[in-house]
């Protein structure tokens, strides 16, 4: 995930803090978005849909990795298990 993050300031900052979690041994987890305009994303979920129905898994994955790029950070976390 966090080479997905657009700002590395950000990215560093986060992976000093997941880093700490994991040398804890806690489970971590990280939260980014992206905003999209309207037509993109009605558009992604077409495709994304089609694809799934037509189990075509290369597509599948084709189009989450356009989505998943530039993401914006929002938080990390960490729990115990």
């Amino acid at each position: 995930m966090l080479e997905l993050i657009n700002s590395s300031e950000i990215r560093d900052y986060l992976y000093a803090d997941l880093l700490g979690f994991a040398r804890k041994g806690l489970r971590t987890l990280m939260y980014g978005c992206k905003l999209l305009p309207k037509e993109i994303a009605e558009q992604w979920c077409k495709d994304y849909q089609l694809a799934s129905y037509n189990k075509n898994y290369d597509d599948m994955k084709s189009l989450e990795s356009k989505l998943e790029c530039n993401l914006a950070a929002l938080c990390a976390t960490a729990v115990e298990d």
